[in-house]
């Protein structure tokens, strides 16, 4: 709906109208459904509708989130260095993670890529997960992910969706469980919406 796909490059996420795009098609659509409540702010600011819902979750499915548990450890047990993405996409922010980790004096290392489970094994090796992103996220699965695990995260929350989210907070096993029943919370939400005697209006 932003020609800049982002935006945080805005005063209060709050784009000029010339730079909004396909503004009937959210206006027109049944139901939008986001990820998390800063983005549905952001959309309800930016193209004015009332037919947006948060269901404050991304997926995963049930055997990813058996793995990560099976991963969690508290972070007194892990190394005190720091995880970085190594990500060639800019709007990841490796450079940024970098200079942070330097500046405060932290050891760290950098995680290239590779397979999903391969890296929540990585990620689980160390204390904390040093994540800078360039742009607003939407949800930010990784910081999730890393929060599971039993990591400590430096980031930008205010450029995280999940962030917005009051689990946020939580972390390791906790986090997970609620994990869970937001994801089946928000599976009974859609399967309500498609439902044909739907009279939902939130």
């Amino acid at each position: 709906y932003l020609l800049t796909r982002d935006p945080s490059k805005f005063a209060g996420f709050k784009a000029p109208v010339n730079m909004l795009a396909n503004v009937e098609f959210y206006r027109n659509a049944y139901r939008i459904i986001c990820h998390s409540e800063i983005q549905k702010t952001c959309l309800v600011r930016n193209l004015e509708v009332d037919n947006v819902i948060n269901i404050g979750i991304s997926f995963w499915a049930n055997e990813t989130l058996d793995f990560i548990e099976s991963l969690t450890t508290d972070p007194e047990d892990k190394s005190n260095r720091c995880s970085v993405l190594d990500s060639p996409n800019k709007i990841k922010g490796t450079e940024q993670a970098v200079e942070f980790c330097k500046s405060q004096k932290l050891e760290y290392d950098l995680l290239p890529p590779m397979k999903h489970r391969e890296l929540m094994q990585e990620m689980t090796k160390r204390r904390i997960f040093v994540f800078m992103p360039q742009v607003l996220e939407s949800y930010s699965r990784t910081i999730v992910e890393a929060k599971m695990l039993g990591c400590k995260v430096a980031t930008k929350p205010h450029l995280l969706g999940v962030a917005s989210e009051p689990y946020f907070l939580l972390s390791g096993k906790a986090l997970i469980q609620k994990i869970r029943e937001r994801i089946a919370d928000a599976f009974r939400t859609i399967e309500r919406l498609l439902s044909p005697s739907s009279t939902d209006d939130s």
